[in-house]
């Protein structure tokens, strides 16, 4: 995507994930801009094709018959959205868990650069993007400890509940930069796997990594109770994290 749009696709991305914070007729009119930007896009591409993903995309869709128009359309869409908000939203909510408690971790980080990677798993896996709720539908009767969820019945997952697994987590609660967090399910699993998730955790590494070696004095410049979050929004952010060094 051209870098100077990066603007402009904040704010469509907003359409998704703040939808609760604006009207039904300003949503409309984002996402309709939205897919007016992708068409002129996919028709850009169409006339000029290159070698990156979205080439893929319509080449599944023009060669291949795989991808109906809308299909390309949308999933163009996501993708754009997906990494947007997500990495955005995980990065600040990394760094302020790790700058929290008189920055015991983020000292720590900055001491040992080797953890980068650990610290990302585990900012990951500590309600980063908020109190995602999934709904899905059963395909089939499926017996838990809670009881039978039938066929065809609409369940609600709670994907904290799953990152914070007592049976699969020593002290969940608890932010453990030397602790084996890769078995999570913050990126879903088998043919749902994230397919940004190498990248998202690249980037990551990269923005924690930096920070941590050139700000190691960071520390926040405000008060706990004073910092604000998009409650109430599909992935729940901070609206700013001031820090001083």
């Amino acid at each position: 995507m051209p870098d100077h749009d990066t603007e402009r696709f904040e704010r469509w991305s907003n359409a998704f994930a703040l939808a609760a914070w604006m009207t039904a007729e300003e949503r409309k009119e984002r996402i309709e801009e939205f897919a007016g930007y992708i068409a002129e896009l996919l028709a850009t591409r169409r006339a000029t094709p290159g070698n990156d993903l979205i080439d893929d995309l319509i080449a599944a869709r023009d060669g291949e018959d795989r991808l109906s128009e809308p299909e390309l359309a949308y999933l163009v869409m996501s993708i754009i959205v997906a990494g947007t908000h997500t990495t955005s939203n995980v990065l600040g909510r990394g760094v302020l868990t790790l700058l929290r408690d008189d920055r015991f971790l983020w000292r720590r980080l900055a001491a040992v650069p080797a953890l980068v990677p650990a610290a990302v798993d585990e900012v990951l896996r500590v309600r980063s993007l908020g109190d995602l709720r999934l709904l899905r539908l059963a395909t089939e009767d499926v017996e838990l400890p809670s009881g039978t969820v039938e066929k065809g019945q609409a369940v609600v997952i709670a994907m904290g509940s799953a990152l914070s697994d007592e049976a699969v987590y020593e002290a969940p609660d608890k932010v453990l930069l030397d602790r084996n967090s890769s078995v999570q399910l913050m990126f879903g699993g088998g043919p749902h796997f994230c397919l940004g998730a190498h990248l998202a955790k690249a980037e990551l590494q990269v923005g924690l990594g930096l920070l941590a070696e050139r700000l190691p004095g960071l520390r926040l410049a405000a008060r706990l109770e004073e910092l604000r979050f998009t409650e109430g929004a599909e992935l729940s952010s901070l609206e700013s994290l001031p820090v001083t060094w």
